[in-house]
């Protein structure tokens, strides 16, 4: 039977595939323009060799049947059986595929994935009745300059912030000022402008839409502003004060542990392993005897949960098990997040795919 190949990358991940059906299409669509994904239509027969770069990639079979080589071995997906399963390559790794019948692979990062999901359902969980304010979140461009921090201190930071009205021409900040707030442009848009060393006078060097954020850089690094913002556009700015900022990014308010703490814990049965990654990935790499509830399921599903149990919640990087920790202590049951997830994890695992 001849597979038909959407003519829009986007709407069959999103379609197809769990894990990307998981992300809003405007998010999948940000990941492709920024080079952040990148999907492959082969032809009958055609051959693809991807190498492995920084981090961890993996490659989804979206749409098709192909044959992977890998590691001097060969299996088969399909589309009936393995569709969306995440075929991992590690850095300098070179993995092959033969397309079988006409085939779409797409191509991420999984730390990068594993962020945005865990970000998309902060956001529908955050700041309840403010849903102008979620819509903001939801667009919000680059969430990942948040990667580094615990999502109960984004969640704070957010609740925190207020609205400022802004005019066409007024500028937000200078290059050379001292580092004041954060800011998201809610509505309108901004210049950047900026003075290299040997530069006679500033130049225009990008332009900021709804969902875009400033100032974090000088306030991460306390240091002067490296650029001018001015409005182009009028509208609204969310604003987080710069002391707020600061408290949020170095106070941690989650409760982490390591993957040896883990492990002993889950040894000696003082605590349960809680998988909240979706199916695909739980069959593709587990620990052994571990509870699957995925992130976007686990508020429904609290019940299935023991409320005199303790809980050690991960995923593949940490960033959706540090969401589902937040949402048990929330729900009033005790769970720590395992730092790193399981592409951290060092001892014995399983797979419904793994060859003899």
């Amino acid at each position: 039977m001849t597979v038909q190949i959407s003519s829009n990358p986007v709407a069959s991940l999103g379609a197809h595939c769990s894990v990307f059906g998981g992300l809003p299409e405007q998010m999948i669509e940000d990941m492709a323009s920024t080079g952040q994904l990148r999907t492959y239509a082969l032809d009958s027969g055609e051959r693809l060799s991807l190498r492995g770069q920084g981090g961890e990639d993996a490659v989804f079979l979206v749409e098709g049947e192909v044959t992977v080589t890998q590691g001097g071995q060969e299996y088969a997906l399909d589309r009936v059986s393995h569709l969306c399963r995440p075929v991992s390559i590690a850095e300098r790794e070179i993995v092959g595929f033969r397309a079988e019948t006409p085939s779409r692979l797409c191509r991420a990062d999984r730390d990068n994935i594993d962020y945005l999901l865990g970000w998309n359902t902060l956001v529908s969980t955050m700041v309840p009745g403010k849903e102008d304010l979620q819509e903001t979140l939801a667009r919000l461009r680059n969430p990942a300059v948040f990667m580094h921090l615990p999502f109960s201190n984004v969640e704070e930071a957010f609740r925190r912030m207020t609205r400022r009205g802004v005019e066409a021409g007024e500028e937000i900040m200078q290059q050379g000022d001292i580092a004041d707030n954060f800011y998201v442009i809610e509505k309108g848009m901004a210049e950047v402008w900026q003075q290299g060393a040997y530069d006679d006078a500033p130049e225009l060097v990008a332009e900021l839409g709804v969902g875009s954020h400033f100032g974090e850089d000088a306030l991460v690094g306390d240091c002067a502003r490296n650029a001018t913002i001015r409005i182009k556009e009028g509208g609204t700015l969310l604003v987080l004060d710069g002391n707020d900022f600061r408290e949020l990014i170095r106070k941690p308010m989650l409760h982490e542990i390591d993957v040896k703490v883990a492990k002993t814990w889950m040894d000696s049965g003082d605590r349960v392993m809680l998988d909240v990654r979706y199916e695909e990935e739980w069959e593709d790499a587990r620990i052994p005897g571990v509870t699957l509830i995925p992130l976007h399921e686990l508020r429904d599903r609290i019940d299935e949960l023991d409320r005199e149990t303790g809980y050690i919640t991960y995923c593949l990087s940490g960033k959706r098990s540090a969401v589902a920790a937040m949402i048990l202590a929330q729900q009033g049951i005790d769970a720590v997040c395992m730092r790193g997830g399981i592409r951290d994890w060092p001892y014995e695992t399983e797979s419904n795919y793994r060859m003899d």
